[in-house]
């Protein structure tokens, strides 16, 4: 059996969320050429930084059952695009048999877990070409305020527009650094963060965010807080230079860890 074959086992859901992410993110480091062992170490850190809120979530927030479903899905998909990651695999092969333990999936699954366990302990074929270009979608709405989670700590941003034909939100990150996920509360008249820029000035900064699609999200990643706050304030802030900065969900993630000064 191939991977395609056996992902037609697990969650749609999560199969084409995680699909989704790592195909798009494949393709972006594939450009420029590089040796394999860079792609692979970039694409697996900044995966795992975004489905680790997923994986290492309190119970409360997901189920067992729903961490041994991503962590296989993400093991699946990563060798499926020529990448392994030795603790996730150990997580994934562990997972197969607590979720069959549990008779948390179908007859043909349990039937197939041996196969699948030494698909999973092969070495991935490295992909001969980009994957295709996934179409651009976002289900978020403008006016509405997300937290979003980056290794331990919780940052907020508001989306002040989604752009073109549903394709992605613009959004502006609030001042906010905590342990905690932030409540509306919290960001009633919160000044924005912005950008520092080389002049030396301080501005307003909002980013168009490719990737951030689903509400809500299946890597615990962002969630909804309110859509009925107000935006950031300028505060100390002077106007932007641009409308938005182009991003997507990875860069937006590594922008916030330098914004804040945090790894």
């Amino acid at each position: 059996m191939n991977h395609l074959q056996f992902l037609n086992k697990l969650s749609r859901g999560l199969v084409d969320a995680v699909s989704y992410d790592v195909s798009r993110l494949t393709a972006w480091e594939m450009l420029p050429e590089k040796p394999h062992a860079r792609t692979a170490a970039s694409v697996l850190s900044k995966v795992l930084l975004r489905w680790n809120c997923v994986l290492e979530a309190p119970d409360g927030e997901a189920t067992p059952g729903y961490k041994d479903q991503a962590a296989l899905v993400l093991a699946l998909v990563l060798h499926k695009h020529g990448f392994q990651d030795p603790s996730l695999t150990r997580n994934a092969l562990g997972a197969i048999d607590r979720l069959n333990a549990a008779v948390a999936l179908s007859d043909s699954f349990f039937r197939s877990s041996a196969e699948l366990k030494k698909l999973l302990g092969s070495s991935p074929a490295i992909l001969a070409r980009r994957p295709a270009a996934q179409k651009n979608i976002t289900f978020w709405r403008a006016g509405e305020a997300a937290s979003v989670q980056v290794g331990k700590r919780f940052h907020a941003l508001y989306i002040h527009d989604i752009s073109d034909a549903h394709e992605a939100p613009v959004v502006e990150l609030y001042d906010f650094d905590s342990a905690r996920r932030p409540t509306a509360q919290d960001l009633a008249g919160l000044p924005g963060k912005g950008g520092h820029y080389k002049d030396g000035i301080d501005r307003v900064q909002c980013f168009r965010v490719s990737g951030m699609r689903d509400i809500p999200d299946p890597a615990n990643q962002f969630h909804l807080i309110t859509g009925s706050v107000a935006p950031p304030a300028a505060g100390r802030l002077e106007p932007a230079i641009s409308a938005y900065a182009m991003s997507d969900v990875f860069r937006l993630l590594e922008d916030i860890q330098d914004s804040f000064k945090h790894a």
